[in-house]
């Protein structure tokens, strides 16, 4: 996501740039900017300046809180398969019954990704979501079954399964059964961080395509109602024109599909 969104960034933020520019342009019009259009006077194009500037922002800071969510979570669930066998390993030297040993064996398969009866490879199941503006291919479905969500609920089950047997008593701190119950309950909140912090950052983004690109209302078309409106005051061909057209502003081509235009 991070990419496709990085490289659509860099458009929307010099169309914000650039329109803070117009804005300049227009204040050295002085008295002959009056135009009747209200979305184009100046106190409004500085609202909506304000307003696009402030969804830049946004953009910038829910993405920063995502990455770290992500950070956070890779790094609490990476050391989670060699941790798993090391529970397996204590569990076999406990006096435990054979059973329960099997069970544990079925919650650290999955855990590292691995079937206990192996079934022919399929395809995953595929959909896609827009981010960004641009559909992002989404898997559904995993064989391996390691999916952050799975983890959680195959390591809730093992310290489930070993909080009821007394004769589970390992020496090492990350093993007992307080560490490993703290740790799945913080997975929980970690993978939820992220979850929340996905939507935020999803959320950002529309909202600032909103203000960016809304017909009539969004950045995007008032600057085009400003290159009009100095065009028929100036004249086509005037130097004030043609510094005003020389300000480029560009519409992500999802939005031109979407839109039809």
């Amino acid at each position: 996501m991070a990419k496709s969104a990085k490289k659509g960034d860099t458009g929307h933020a010099v169309n914000v740039d650039h329109f803070g520019i117009v804005i300049s342009l227009v204040k050295g019009y002085g008295s002959k900017y009056i135009p009747n259009n209200t979305a184009i006077k100046l106190v409004n194009l500085e609202i909506v300046y304000t307003n696009a500037d402030g969804s830049k922002g946004t953009v910038t800071t829910t993405l920063k809180t995502y990455k770290g969510a992500i950070i956070d979570r890779h790094s609490l669930f990476k050391p989670l398969k060699p941790l798993a066998t090391r529970i397996l390993r204590a569990l076999k030297a406990s006096d435990v019954d054979d059973g329960v040993v099997a069970l544990a064996k079925s919650f650290v398969a999955k855990i590292r990704g691995e079937r206990i009866v192996p079934i022919a490879k399929s395809l995953p199941t595929t959909t896609t979501k827009m981010v960004d503006g641009e559909p992002v291919v989404v898997k559904t479905h995993s064989v391996s079954q390691q999916s952050f969500a799975n983890n959680i609920e195959h390591m809730n089950g093992l310290v489930v399964l070993l909080t009821d047997e007394t004769n589970y008593a390992p020496a090492e701190t990350d093993l007992t059964i307080a560490s490993l119950t703290a740790m799945v309950a913080d997975m929980k909140l970690k993978h939820q961080a992220c979850i929340d912090a996905d939507t935020d950052y999803i959320n950002s983004l529309i909202s600032r395509n909103k203000i960016l690109y809304t017909p009539k209302t969004g950045l995007y078309a008032i600057a085009g109602l400003v290159k009009y409106y100095v065009s028929t005051v100036y004249g086509f061909n005037s130097a004030e024109f043609r510094a005003l057209r020389k300000i480029k502003f560009t519409r992500p081509q999802a939005e031109k599909k979407v839109k039809g235009v």
